[in-house]
């Protein structure tokens, strides 16, 4: 009775250390695939960060293309009127030099009788 007993417990002890061994190899693979996925995800974030700062990057880049472009906007207008300015100031000096002109051809004609 005695050894059919010890042997139960044996049998139990080896039933319950295969148990263990199956938990704890199936508890590994838990951990093995939540490191990876760590790992997986780790690395996700730094791109997304990486992919962050250089959308920063190029935000900044565009408001100062935008801020250089409004400068040539202005530049371009005030250059257009002083264009406008010239064009008037010469089209003057040319209104005034025919005037001149046909004084003098007047004065050559009134000397020339």
């Amino acid at each position: 009775e005695k050894d059919r007993k010890i042997d139960d417990f044996v049998l139990k002890l080896e039933l319950a250390n295969k148990t263990n061994e199956t938990t704890l190899l199936e508890r590994t693979d838990i951990i093995n695939n939540l490191a990876q996925q760590l790992t997986s995800c780790q690395e996700r974030y730094n791109d997304l960060m990486n992919e962050n700062n250089k959308q920063i990057h190029l935000r900044e880049q565009l408001q100062q293309l935008n801020s250089e472009k409004n400068k040539a906007e202005q530049l371009c207008n005030t250059l257009q009127i002083e264009i406008q300015q010239l064009k008037e100031k010469l089209q003057a000096n040319e209104d005034l030099f025919k005037i001149k002109n046909f004084t003098h051809v007047v004065d050559y004609s009134n000397t020339a009788r």
